[in-house]
């Protein structure tokens, strides 16, 4: 399967969900695994992780 580059190709064929529930957003220096677990999403940043959690 060839990777598709076309920004505008990339966005013509997505589709957005919405996921039932809240979220909370964190800022954390260290991840430690019991939240690597219960995390929806991991961003690395330059000054730490952004987590996504359920509410």
């Amino acid at each position: 399967m060839t990777p598709e580059t076309n920004l505008s190709q990339l966005e013509q064929k997505m589709k957005s969900f919405l996921h039932d529930g809240q979220y909370v957003y964190c800022n954390v220096v260290e991840i430690q695994s019991q939240i690597i677990s219960k995390a929806i999403m991991i961003f690395k940043e330059e000054e730490g992780y952004i987590i996504i959690v359920r509410k």
